[in-house]
C-alpha cells in the first residue's frame, strides 16, 4: 500500500512540474493560470479526501485524545512555523551582514529553512515507526508547494520566472523526482545507498547553483 502510494505521489509530483514549466515557459505566471494550479491542488485534495479509509489499528490516545489532541496538534504547528520563522529571518540577517549573494541564501537558507518543518516532522514519525505518516508529508508538502504558493501568488500579481529556473531546476525537479520513484518501484522501498544518492543528488544541486553566483 505504501509503495503505491508513494508511485502515485512521486508521479504527480513529476506531472506537476510539468505542468508548471507549460505554465511558466513565457517566463512568468499570470493570473488565470495560477488560478489553474490552485484548481489543480483543490482537485488533488478532493480526490484524495474522496479515496481516503479510516485505518482499523487506532493510535495511541494524545493527552487524553478528542479536543486535547486537537489543541496539541495546533500548539505543535504554531511551534514549527515559529521556529522555522525564527530560524529563516537570523540566518538571512547573518547572511546579508556577511554580503553573501541572495540567491546563495534562497538555496542553501531559504529552502532548508522552510524545509525544516517537514523534515523535523517526517524524521519525529519514522522514529515513531509512522512510515505512512512520514511518506505522506514528503509528499503532501512537495505537491502543495509545486501548486499553492506560485498559484495564490499569481493570483494577486503575475509570478515572473527566472531563465534558469526554466532551463536548469524545473528539469532537475523532474530529473531527481523520476529518479526516487525508480528507487521506490525497483526495490519496493528506498535504501540507505539510495537515500545517500539522493542527499548527493541535492548536494550536485547546490553546488551548480552556487557555481552560477
Amino acid at each position: 500500500m505504501l509503495l503505491g502510494y508513494v508511485a502515485v505521489g512521486a508521479s504527480i509530483l513529476a506531472c506537476l512540474a510539468i505542468l508548471l514549466f507549460i505554465v511558466a515557459v513565457d517566463g512568468q505566471v499570470s493570473r488565470l493560470e495560477g488560478i489553474l494550479l490552485v484548481g489543480v491542488y483543490a482537485a488533488y485534495v478532493l480526490a484524495l479526501m474522496n479515496g481516503a479509509n479510516v485505518p482499523d489499528q487506532h493510535p495511541k490516545a494524545l493527552a487524553g485524545g478528542g479536543l486535547k489532541s486537537w489543541l496539541a496538534l495546533i500548539a505543535g504547528l504554531a511551534i514549527v512555523i515559529g521556529s522555522s520563522e525564527v530560524a529563516v529571518n537570523s540566518v538571512v540577517h547573518i547572511a546579508h551582514d556577511l554580503e553573501i549573494s541572495e540567491a546563495v541564501i534562497s538555496v542553501l537558507v531559504i529552502g532548508l529553512g522552510t524545509s525544516l518543518p517537514e523534515l523535523s516532522i517526517s524524521i519525529s514519525a519514522i522514529l515513531k515507526n509512522r512510515t505512512h505518516l512520514s511518506v505522506g508529508n514528503i509528499v503532501g508538502s512537495n505537491i502543495l508547494d509545486t501548486l499553492l504558493p506560485i498559484g495564490l501568488a499569481a493570483m494577486i500579481s503575475d509570478v515572473t520566472f527566472d531563465r534558469q529556473l526554466l532551463v536548469f531546476d524545473l528539469p532537475y525537479i523532474f530529473v531527481l523526482t523520476t529518479i526516487v520513484l525508480a528507487f521506490f518501484i525497483t526495490r519496493r522501498g528506498m535504501s540507505r545507498r539510495e537515500g545517500l544518492t539522493t542527499l548527493a543528488l541535492y548536494g550536485v544541486y547546490v553546488a551548480v547553483k552556487l557555481a552560477h553566483f
